[in-house]
């Protein structure tokens, strides 16, 4: 009789360990939902970088972003992926930085090149994917490539014409400041692509290649051919530019 009673005890005495432990655990762990839940984990701030296109609160509707939110619950994967979308970002992370603020980094596409097409301008990056169409109110700044027109073209796709491709790989290594100096590039050539200054200098590129060459080259000459209207300079060979 001993044996059982004491064996119903030891029962009983485990039946209540287990009991403590786990309302204990659920104790904790309630108390870890509510800590992890509570006010310290609210994004206080969102700090935005690399954009000069979009502004600071266009970006943020992009991602659907906004402070006020628990950081745990904000999908950032899917924020970011929601950005890179976006045909003007050609990058896009975002970093929880604990406990209440997010850095949202964005690399932009820049537009080198204008195109011509079904009566509007397209923009153009350095890897000829399309920006968007020029407004009718924006002044056209950027270099007109000619000779070669797609026959589809889909906003933030990119164009796969070999000529066009060359012709913005051509505007990239020329910089902003260089490439505005530049009218149009006439791709219908290949194998000599040909360069149109404001000053109406005609600058043979030849293939696109020694881009960073090329350029360099012509950016040292600029100042000389502001007067040279109707003269050609041939930079085929780019160790020994020539001046006709």
């Amino acid at each position: 009789m001993w044996v059982l009673l004491r064996e119903r005890v030891d029962r009983r005495e485990r039946r209540k360990g287990r009991f403590t432990f786990f309302f204990l655990l659920f104790l904790v762990m309630l108390a870890l939902y509510s800590f992890l839940h509570s006010a310290f984990f609210t994004v206080k701030g969102i700090v935005v970088q690399g954009n000069s296109y979009f502004t600071r609160e266009e970006i943020l509707s992009f991602a659907d972003l906004s402070m006020g939110r628990n950081i745990f619950t904000m999908d950032t994967k899917a924020s970011g992926a929601a950005l890179a979308s976006q045909p003007r970002i050609a990058h896009a992370t975002i970093r929880k930085q604990y406990p209440d603020k997010l850095l949202v980094d964005v690399s932009e596409r820049t537009p080198v090149a204008i195109l011509s097409y079904g009566g509007s301008f397209l923009e153009l990056d350095k890897s000829a994917y399309v920006l968007g169409v020029l407004g009718d109110n924006q002044p056209v700044e950027l270099p007109l490539i000619t000779g070669q027109s797609p026959s589809y073209v889909r906003t933030g796709a990119k164009l796969e014409q070999p000529q066009i491709a060359d012709a913005t790989a051509i505007c990239g290594a020329l910089g902003e400041d260089l490439g505005h100096q530049i009218a149009e590039v006439s791709v219908e050539d290949p194998k000599n692509i040909i360069l149109l200054t404001l000053s109406r200098v005609e600058v043979w590129w030849g293939p696109a290649d020694q881009l960073n060459e090329k350029a360099a080259v012509l950016s040292t000459l600029t100042g000389e051919l502001a007067d040279k209207a109707g003269r050609l300079l041939d930079l085929r060979a780019p160790k020994s530019p020539v001046l006709r």
